[in-house]
C-alpha cells in the first residue's frame, strides 16, 4: 500500500531560537572575555545541539501514519493512523510547557503552547501534537483516517517511534561521559613529591616542577588572596588547578582546594606556585620535608 505524504507543516519555537543564540553568545563572551575556560566552552557548546534539536516541530501526515519530527530529525515519533480511535482540536497553556513531556491529558509534543491536536489511541492513551494550524492538521488526519480502506490494527494503543532518541543518546552520551570523566580526573587528589633536586606537583592535566635551588621563599598562609582572573586554569567546586592571577602575588600556578588552609606558597625568582590539601596534615608534611631538605 502506498504511503503518500498528504500534509506537512513546520512550527518554529521562537524562544528556543533565542535561548540557543543567547547561550552561544554567553559561551563565547565568557570564554574569551572573562576566562570561562576551554572546558567550560566545550560544555556550553555541547548543549547547543540539544537546543537546536527542539527549535522546530515538523508534523507530516501520510496515508497510514503521522510523523512528528523535532529539529533536524534526530528526535522523531511515528504514530499509526490505524491506532487512532479519535482526534480533536485542543489548546495547551504555559503550564503544560514545551518539548516532550507527560501532561494530565497524555504525552505532549510541541515547541510552543497554544493550538494542538489530541489523538486518542486504541486502549485510551492520548497524544497531543502542538501546532499553530490545528484546524488544517485535524482535517488532514481525519481525511487520511477516512481514506484507510481496511485499517490494520496493531497492538492496542501502541505507536511506533523512530530511532531518534537512540541516536540522540548515542551522539551526546559519549560527549557527556568524556566531559564528566575529564572533570573528575582534573579534580582528583594531587601527587606531590618533595625530593632533591625539585618539588614536583601533579594534578590531572596540570603539573609543576620547582627546582629546590631556585626556591627563594616558602610561605605558609592561613588564607588565600583573592583570585582575580583565570588565564589557563580549571575550576570545579573548591578545586582550582592551573594558571590564575592572584591579588598581591600576581600570576601564579594553583594546586589548591579553597577553604582548606594552610596554603603553601612557593616562590622563585620568576614564578609562584600555591598548594593546599583537603587534609591539612599533608601540607604540614610538605613543609617539614622542605625544611629538612633546605637545612632549616
Amino acid at each position: 500500500m502506498s504511503d503518500r505524504e498528504t500534509y506537512r507543516h513546520t512550527q518554529i519555537g521562537r524562544w528556543q531560537v533565542g535561548a540557543a543564540v543567547l547561550a552561544l553568545i554567553i559561551a563565547l563572551v565568557a570564554a574569551f572575555a572573562i576566562d570561562f575556560g576551554v572546558l567550560g566552552l566545550v560544555i556550553t557548546i555541547s548543549v547547543l545541539p540539544i537546543l537546536f534539536s527542539f527549535m522546530t516541530l515538523t508534523v507530516m501526515v501520510h496515508d497510514a501514519h503521522v510523523v512528528l519530527r523535532f529539529g533536524y530529525g534526530i528526535v522523531r515519533k511515528r504514530i499509526a493512523l490505524a491506532d487512532v480511535s479519535a482526534c480533536t482540536e485542543v489548546r495547551t497553556t504555559f503550564l503544560d510547557g514545551v518539548g516532550i513531556r507527560m501532561v494530565n491529558r497524555g504525552w505532549l509534543y510541541n515547541v510552543t503552547t497554544g493550538g494542538a491536536v489530541e489523538l486518542t489511541l486504541i486502549g485510551g492513551k492520548r497524544v497531543l501534537i502542538g501546532t499553530d494550524e490545528p484546524a488544517r492538521l485535524l482535517g488532514a488526519i481525519e481525511a487520511a483516517r477516512a481514506a484507510l480502506a481496511s485499517p490494520a490494527r496493531s497492538a492496542a494503543g501502541e505507536t511506533a517511534a523512530g530511532p531518534g532518541v537512540k541516536w540522540l543518546v548515542a551522539v551526546f552520551a559519549p560527549i557527556l561521559l568524556v566531559t564528566a570523566g575529564a572533570m573528575i580526573y582534573q579534580a582528583r587528589s594531587m601527587e606531590v613529591d618533595v625530593a632533591a633536586p625539585a618539588i614536583t606537583i601533579r594534578s590531572g592535566f596540570y603539573s609543576a616542577s620547582v627546582p629546590l635551588e631556585e626556591l627563594r621563599e616558602v610561605i605558609v598562609a592561613d588564607s588565600l588572596p583573592r583570585l582575580t582572573r583565570r588565564t589557563n586554569g580549571f575550576a570545579l567546586g573548591n578545586a582550582r588547578r592551573g594558571h590564575f592571577v592572584v591579588d598581591s602575588l600576581g600570576p601564579a600556578m594553583l594546586f589548591v582546594t579553597l577553604k582548606s588552609p594552610p596554603y603553601i606558597v612557593l616562590k622563585t625568582v620568576n614564578r609562584t606556585v600555591i598548594v593546599s590539601f583537603r587534609d591539612s596534615t599533608k601540607a604540614r608534611i610538605i613543609v617539614d620535608n622542605l625544611s629538612r631538605l633546605s637545612g632549616n
